[in-house]
């Protein structure tokens, strides 16, 4: 039976997470063109902004409509994801919740699927979550009498920053009792390093798209740079604005970046911050430059000179998945052994965010002979699905499943594998014949037919361009 909940749940998307309408109402940007339907690629032009937007909007007749339910790629910009649909499920299904009705606002509701134009500032999407959202806790306070109703904020990856801009910058921290943050890149990631400085190309089959004009276009994307020292000279390490030459592309964006995260600061209020991280796939976490490009590196070089891989998951390394003023080893950090892609849909996730937000305790899972996986997140029908996984133990026996995921994570399983052991602690398998759609795939330890044990999780998207995602 769902639990009462007397505050306001807010859950907001990460990039791309939100579906795009064009002033007529039409989706721009929406689960089809998420699963790589050609035709319904064909508007995503159109979402690049002018130079120099800064945190306003561009007038262009473009509105957010609903988080994205079931698999989605990012088409290169950042990482494939299993959508939204799990998690909101899963909190329906936990706790007594009244969903805001968007042809009647005025109603009382307690909880908000906030989705957002993902292109805009975080900024801009900050004070934006202040006007809307301010007015729904009101009313809820009103309708059931109790002034001492709050917002809980449950925000994937660049969500996380949205709420905290109106947590720390706008006033909210006074009305919010917690932000919690999945896969949130708190101080930055090289992955948007790679895709301003080295481009976005798409590519299924014979079909491709260069989505580099779009891409450097978006503030948001600047706002993912590193806050944190991510260039390596072989030496040391610097952060982007005191590289003195950087490639086309990373310069005033850099710049941009350094004023957010300056401005953002160190969370507001005690203990409102609780961020679930991912961890032990693997991820890259610094830079160096040559050529004009960028070549990411899963290393941080140490005060001695020295290096050290510092894995997290697969897109946010670990320890910048939390904010300034926390530490590797702070209470308030929950760890989950996942994908960013996979983060919000997964069970563990689940476990670890209905323990915040009921106020138990929390019984971290045994992480017995970690592993990690990499699969590619979008492959063109009729070519193989590469998956890959490092283990510590160089003796496991690792398997995958394949299976077509839609909104609600129901789906048969299209294929099971064992995976080679290149040694080394590398592993391998392949999976081909896959029709066109969104998949999930799963690695972990198993004995024949049995569920997998400890199972990683990724988001990948079989596509067909010309003929469409079934």
């Amino acid at each position: 039976m769902p639990r009462p909940f007397g505050d306001v749940l807010v859950v907001l998307p990460g990039i791309m997470g939100s579906t795009l309408l064009d002033r007529h109402g039409h989706e721009v940007w929406g689960q089809e063109a998420a699963l790589l339907h050609g035709v319904a690629l064909g508007g995503i032009g159109k979402l690049r902004l002018e130079d120099g937007i800064g945190d306003e909007h561009p007038g262009d007749g473009v509105t957010p409509g609903k988080l994205m339910p079931g698999v989605f790629a990012a088409l290169g910009a950042w990482s494939t994801s299993l959508g939204y649909g799990r998690l909101l499920e899963h909190l329906r299904r936990r706790y007594e919740l009244t969903e805001l009705d968007p042809a009647h606002p005025e109603r009382p509701a307690n909880f908000v699927p906030f989705a957002y134009d993902w292109r805009l500032s975080n900024r801009y999407n900050g004070r934006r979550l202040c006007r809307e959202i301010e007015p729904v806790l009101a009313r809820w306070r009103e309708a059931t009498g109790n002034p001492a109703a709050r917002l809980v904020f449950v925000c994937h990856s660049m969500g996380g920053l949205v709420a905290r801009w109106y947590v720390d910058r706008e006033g909210g921290h006074a009305d919010t009792r917690a932000v919690i943050t999945i896969g949130t890149p708190h101080r930055g990631s090289v992955m948007a390093v790679d895709r301003l400085a080295n481009g976005v190309r798409w590519k299924a089959g014979p079909i491709g798209l260069d989505l580099t004009g779009l891409a450097r276009s978006l503030p948001s994307l600047h706002q993912l740079l590193p806050a944190y020292a991510c260039v390596d000279d072989g030496k040391a390490m610097h952060t982007l604005t005191e590289w003195a030459a950087l490639p086309a592309g990373l310069d005033g964006p850099a710049a941009h970046a350094r004023a957010f995260y300056d401005e953002l600061g160190p969370p507001a209020g005690s203990g409102l911050v609780r961020p679930i991280v991912g961890t032990d796939n693997p991820t890259m976490a610094s830079v160096r430059f040559n050529g004009g490009g960028a070549e990411l590196l899963r290393t941080m070089r140490l005060p001695d000179g020295t290096t050290d891989e510092r894995a997290g998951d697969g897109t946010v390394p670990r320890f910048a998945a939390y904010p300034a003023g926390f530490t590797d080893q702070d209470p308030r950090l929950h760890f989950v052994r996942q994908t960013h892609g996979g983060l919000p849909g997964h069970e563990a996730t689940l476990e670890q965010l209905t323990g915040v937000l009921d106020g138990s305790p929390i019984e971290f899972r045994s992480l017995a002979a970690r592993f990690g996986i990499d699969v590619d997140e979008v492959a063109a029908a009729g070519e193989p699905l590469v998956v890959r996984a490092e283990s510590e133990d160089e003796r496991a026996v690792l398997q995958a499943t394949i299976a077509p995921a839609d909104g609600a994570g129901a789906g048969r399983q299209a294929g099971r594998s064992v995976l080679t052991n290149l040694g080394g602690g590398r592993y391998e398998t392949s999976f081909t014949d896959l029709p066109p759609g969104g998949y999930e795939v799963r690695v972990g330890r198993a004995y024949g037919p049995s569920p997998l044990i400890d199972a990683v999780v990724a988001a990948t998207v079989v596509a067909d361009p010309e003929g469409g995602a079934q």
